[in-house]
């Protein structure tokens, strides 16, 4: 009797004798449930070749039988699993049903030498995007190049962490947190193969504001090595083309830079003071605006922390501990720590801030309050001397471990603080052809940061010394200068094509893309070649613009700062 050979969607309660030919999207970690006997389980996804997927289990000593017997990846013929209707709070596709794999379940090879890329659909999040679901329920996937490991953290006897980071085609390194069995097996994996630029897909996890803006594996994720997809492959040839890039991003640790992973929002991202405390212990995050004052009471602005993790401690500063929420040894340090007030014409919220982005609110640093061993006279002389400052901050919502009910607080992730005085964007005449340095009347800071094929087509780079940082409370405007000659590279282009990629090329240079506002591009578009112009390989192209730049470290930040300053003008010309 020949088999009946189904799609995964023809197959419900009533369907008899059937076969499928599936392969495996997901296999997960062994579980243990939380209540009764804790019985062991494992789930894996199942999918066909119409795109169809499905949720299988397996039960108790169903797990170890099907352990080398089920591969990710590969293609098996399923016939006999039991069928039953899903739980619409687990279902994962608008298939109504999931299987359990029991005895008497068949799962036969598929005869293939490879398995063909998976033919579902997963749909990916842009990291530019996750900020909108951080500390919410919405777990989103995610993929990227592993290009990094950081040290393993063991947080206890029973909690590990891994810490990757992963990049993407955005350029966005960001760090994905690997827990416990994810660390151990996964992470060590990956940690291990480093130079091979591993792929994965991470499945479900969640998105958090720890580490400013990261995603994190929860009992419900699942990560994929290498998976057989088309969007795996095209980002791997994009990671091999700028692999120097990526290197000179994780040189600066932009994973750890608020301007990159939080950069200011636009306008129709902010919201009222009243609105954010009606809303956010729904919308757990948003971007606010208003004038930052200090509350009243406050004995301290300050505190003890593990210098590792960050984590208060009740222990002198300049001691040597082992921390007992990291478990690394290291010295005790200084730390701000205050709630801040946040005032605008429809209320006042109170949030808990720390940090960087607490000590630039201050007339001190935490390490110059410490020296001082009577904190309610260092108190006083803060408040004293303590500025309003208008502010657009990114806070969250949550509710402290001690608390029961509905307590809940807020907490600032990140803050920019709006200067009054800022100097309006230079005009440029569309018909100039370049800017002189000297115009701009201000000290010039070159940065280079460019892909490998950026690097090609210049043929000369302004390069000045950087000037030093300026003290807290001295934030000055810098102003950066790119002349780029764009020679024979674009020989054999059209003139649409040359701008087109002079364009890419600009907005790829300008500051890792971390601006405010796209880079205005009027001059380019209006380009158009003089009659009788010389032939392509003759021609040279100059590019010259500027931008004001946000100075790193304890610096404070200026929103305005992220606005550019001045267009860029073209000239073709004739090489000698």
């Amino acid at each position: 009797m020949s088999r009946k050979y189904l799609q995964i969607n023809q197959v419900d309660l009533d369907t008899d004798g059937w076969t499928v030919i599936i392969q495996v999207v997901e296999k997960g970690h062994v579980q243990f449930g939380r209540t009764g006997k804790k019985v062991p389980y494992r789930r894996y996804v199942f999918t066909d070749s119409q795109g169809t997927i499905v949720g299988a289990t397996a039960y108790g000593s169903q797990v170890e039988f099907w352990e080398d017997r089920i591969i990710q990846y590969k293609r098996y013929y399923v016939s006999g699993a039991r069928v039953q209707p899903a739980n619409p709070q687990f279902q994962i596709s608008e298939y109504a049903f999931t299987w359990s794999l029991q005895k008497g379940t068949l799962v036969e090879p598929f005869p293939e030498k490879l398995p063909p890329q998976l033919p579902c659909k997963i749909q990916l999040q842009e990291y530019a995007k996750l900020r909108a679901f951080a500390e919410t329920d919405h777990l989103q996937n995610v993929i990227g190049v592993v290009v990094h490991a950081l040290p393993p953290k063991n947080l206890s006897a029973k909690s590990t962490t891994k810490e990757l980071i992963i990049v993407n085609a955005e350029n966005k390194p960001m760090i994905l947190t690997l827990w416990n069995e994810f660390a151990k097996e996964e992470g060590a994996q990956l940690a291990s193969t480093l130079p091979t630029g591993n792929i994965i897909v991470a499945m479900r996890v969640r998105v958090t504001t720890f580490n400013l803006l990261s995603v994190t594996t929860t009992y419900q994720s699942n990560i994929m090595i290498n998976p057989p997809m088309a969007e795996a492959a095209t980002l791997k040839q994009w990671y091999l083309k700028h692999k120097d890039e990526v290197s000179h991003l994780l040189e600066l640790k932009v994973y750890k830079d608020p301007e990159f992973l939080l950069p200011p929002p636009n306008e129709s991202e902010i919201i009222s003071v009243q609105t954010a405390l009606k809303n956010l212990h729904i919308l757990k995050t948003a971007w606010i605006r208003g004038t930052a004052v200090l509350t009243h009471g406050q004995t301290s602005y300050w505190t003890t922390v593990c210098q590792t993790c960050k984590k208060a401690l009740r222990a002198q500063v300049g001691w040597i501990i082992t921390c007992t929420k990291c478990n690394t040894e290291g010295p005790v340090e200084p730390w701000c720590r205050f709630t801040l007030g946040i005032e605008d014409n429809s209320g006042l919220i109170q949030a808990v801030i720390s940090g960087p982005e607490a000590e630039q609110l201050l007339p001190m640093t935490a390490a110059q309050m410490s020296l001082n061993k009577n904190h309610l006279q260092t108190a006083m002389e803060v408040e004293a001397n303590f500025e309003k400052k208008h502010i657009t901050c990114f806070i969250r919502h949550y509710i402290p471990d001690y608390q029961d009910g509905d307590e809940s607080g807020y907490a600032v992730v990140v803050v920019y603080i709006n200067e009054e005085n800022i100097e309006p964007e230079i005009p440029v005449d569309e018909t100039a052809t370049l800017v002189h340095q000297q115009a701009l009347g201000k000290q010039v800071l070159v940065e280079e940061q460019l892909t490998p094929t950026a690097h090609k087509l210049l043929a000369s780079m302004l390069d000045t010394p950087s000037p030093a940082a300026p003290e807290k409370g001295k934030r000055t405007a810098t102003v950066a200068v790119v002349q780029c000659h764009l020679w024979r590279a674009f020989a054999h282009q059209t003139r649409q094509n040359v701008v087109g990629d002079i364009t890419s090329f600009v907005e790829r240079v300008a500051w890792l893309r971390r601006v405010r506002r796209p880079l205005q591009t009027g001059t380019v578009a209006k380009l158009s070649a003089p009659e009788n112009s010389p032939p392509p390989p003759t021609e040279k192209v100059v590019a010259s613009f500027a931008a004001v730049s946000p100075l790193s470290g304890p610096a404070k930040r200026n929103i305005m700062d992220w606005q550019w300053t001045l267009d860029f003008g073209l000239d073709i010309g004739t090489l000698n």
